[in-house]
């Protein structure tokens, strides 16, 4: 409706309520985004982090903070954070490429992940992060190899055989891509290879 004050109001009393509350904190996040309150956004994002820094769902938020003002620097290393604390969790590996392409330097990026494989090849969190920036800037065959080589060190890295099920199924699609997308997503669900409880 347009209530931005009162909407601010509440939800500022309903996290002094509940403070560990996330959708709480990322609603009310939001909220100061739309008004253009930075300040405010960072400063709550922050003080959750102080009391929990192991906190990868807040980090991304802070990113994403700091990205909506054109930090550049801060929310690459918040978004880094996040993926650091949680590797398979996919919604900062997004943001990070998000930011690569805003800034109109995605090559640089790619240089930096490939550099960076070449030296821990088993990176879970590298792949991703460089099959996203593919992903972001239209490069779907990149991408797609970039799974696979991620699948090929390790099987059963679900993440990586979600998002390549989906590539197969909507940009190479033929009955043969589609069968293994069939087979990479019933393996993304079997039981035990989730072995994240994860956010976003």
């Amino acid at each position: 409706k347009g209530q931005k004050k009162e909407a601010i109001a509440l939800l500022e009393k309903g996290i002094a309520a509940n403070r560990n509350s996330l959708p709480l904190i990322s609603a009310l996040t939001q909220v100061y985004l739309v008004e253009k309150q930075y300040d405010k956004a960072i400063a709550l994002c922050e003080k959750r982090i102080a009391e929990n820094p192991r906190d990868a769902f807040t980090y991304n938020l802070l990113g994403r903070v700091y990205l909506a003002r054109k930090d550049f620097a801060p929310a690459e290393k918040a978004f880094n954070q996040a993926i650091a604390l949680n590797p398979e969790w996919l919604t900062p590996h997004n943001s990070l490429a998000a930011l690569y392409v805003l800034q109109g330097k995605p090559e640089g990026a790619i240089t930096k992940f490939e550099e960076a494989l070449k030296v821990d090849p088993d990176s879970a969190g590298t792949y991703l992060s460089l099959a996203m920036l593919y992903e972001q800037t239209g490069r779907y065959e990149q991408a797609m190899a970039v799974y696979e080589r991620a699948l090929a060190r390790n099987d059963k890295f679900w993440p990586a055989a979600n998002n390549l099920a989906f590539l197969l199924s909507e940009h190479a699609s033929s009955p043969e891509n589609l069968d293994r997308a069939l087979k990479l997503v019933q393996q993304a669900q079997a039981p035990g290879v989730r072995g994240l409880d994860l956010l976003g």
